[in-house]
């Protein structure tokens, strides 16, 4: 497999393909030191931070400084707390995904309720637009039809004035021919009596004559106007 080496070359391992990913661990010269685990502290906290090799050493160290081995190959009981301890920084790691993913996702979701927040503004924004311009729009058609409605009035009022004046004319008018026709059947009339009144009068004259023939013998004729 891959060798990994340790800067302080205190350690020499090596990868093992088997039916899982880590069978175990082989060490050349294994020291058990705060040394070497400083060491693989900084290995974790820099480029090997997610490599297991690293993750099962540093295991193993802290196993046999805590039971006080100095040196040799790894028991079967540090062994095994290793793989234990390499479980649970599995766990840790996999928990530390996850937070990460969530992270993620939260932030993902934050962002599309921002965006959807933003367009809504966005909507509301040009629906106060659109409302603001036809509110103008009714204000200014309303004003059209105000001003519309009184030129109308203006002149219904002009052409009502135009036609009581016409009417005012035409009735002095047919009152003017009225009594110039009356004027006209008095004056026929007051001529007719005249004329009858000459006829009656002539006619009298005639019959007195008729009767009283002699009187006229005086040789003076009377003249009387017929006209």
């Amino acid at each position: 497999g891959d060798a990994l080496y340790i800067p302080s070359a205190y350690i020499f391992a090596e990868r093992v393909v088997g039916a899982s990913p880590w069978m175990g661990v082989r060490a050349g010269a294994l020291v058990a030191s705060l040394s070497l685990q400083s060491d693989l502290d900084w290995l974790m906290t820099g480029w090997a931070k997610d490599d297991e090799v690293v993750r099962l050493l540093r295991s193993c160290v802290q196993t046999q400084m805590a039971a006080g081995v100095q040196s040799g190959v790894p028991s079967k009981q540090a062994e095994q707390e290793a793989l234990t301890q390499t479980q649970a920084d599995k766990q840790e790691q996999h928990k530390d995904e996850q937070e990460a993913a969530q992270r993620k996702a939260a932030e993902e979701d934050k962002r599309k309720q921002e965006e959807q927040e933003a367009a809504q503004r966005q909507l509301e924004e040009e629906k106060r637009k659109q409302e603001e311009h036809e509110a103008t729009q009714r204000k200014a058609a309303e004003e059209d039809k105000r001003k519309q409605e009184e030129q109308e009035a203006m002149q219904r009022k002009a052409a009502e004035e135009e036609k009581r004046r016409q009417d005012e004319h035409e009735a002095a008018q047919r009152q003017m021919e009225e009594e110039k026709r009356k004027q006209e059947e008095q004056e026929a009339k007051r001529k007719q009596a005249e004329q009858e009144a000459i006829a009656k009068q002539a006619a009298e004259e005639k019959r007195k004559m008729e009767k009283n023939p002699r009187d006229g013998d005086d040789g003076v004729t009377e003249v009387v106007d017929l006209s």
